[in-house]
């Protein structure tokens, strides 16, 4: 049997405005969500709504001492950079549980001007 070589492939870049969170409370941030609504932030705040089971995610320019800083991971010539943030103290302490990742759509509050990410409506 002959081998043959695998010519690696890069993934494309994800389209679409959305969070990704996976089951060890790491948020992600889609390249579209980050660009037109994160760029120059450096931290978020996260609030829960356990009646309505929906994460509030308020950015901010500057870190607080209760904000979580965005992490944007470098990117190369043919990846875009992966911006996260984990969230393990926050999931735990409200009790969400993640068991495969999941995408939401984020949809603006204005009245709170934080971003609702609802949990009982992944994408």
């Amino acid at each position: 049997m002959a081998f043959e070589k695998f010519p690696r492939q890069f993934g494309r870049k994800s389209r679409g405005v959305f969070v990704s969170i996976n089951k060890r409370s790491n948020f992600t941030f889609s390249d579209d969500f980050y660009t037109k609504h994160l760029k120059n932030k450096k931290a978020i705040e996260l609030f829960f709504d356990k009646s309505k089971k929906i994460i509030g995610l308020k950015p901010l320019l500057q870190p607080t001492n209760d904000s979580y800083n965005i992490r944007v991971a470098a990117a190369d010539k043919n990846r875009c950079p992966i911006r996260t943030l984990s969230a393990q103290a926050f999931m735990k302490y409200f009790d969400i549980v993640i068991t495969d990742t999941k995408r939401f759509k984020p949809v603006w509050n204005e009245k709170e001007e934080l971003w609702e990410i609802k949990l009982d409506e992944p994408i």
